[in-house]
């Protein structure tokens, strides 16, 4: 099973722009959402380049919170 990232922007009622994650799995030609991570970050930039690291490095799933945490642990 191989996963696609892709970043989600999401606007709060105050207006405020903030970026999460979201996970597609593809298997036998079908593409399901697997999991939407909101309110990542707020750097479109930042979250942008993670996610990119993310699907040139085709991580697993399983991997994506311990490296959501080190990301925000380096911001």
């Amino acid at each position: 099973m191989e996963y696609i990232y892709s970043v989600v922007n999401e606007t709060s009622e105050r207006g405020a722009d903030s970026f999460g994650i979201q996970v597609i799995s593809q298997s036998c030609g079908c593409s399901t959402v697997v999991e939407i991570i909101h309110d990542v970050c707020s750097d479109e930039k930042k979250i942008a380049q993670l996610v990119d690291m993310c699907n040139t490095l085709r991580l697993d799933y399983v991997h994506l919170y311990d490296v959501i945490d080190d990301f925000l642990s380096d911001i």
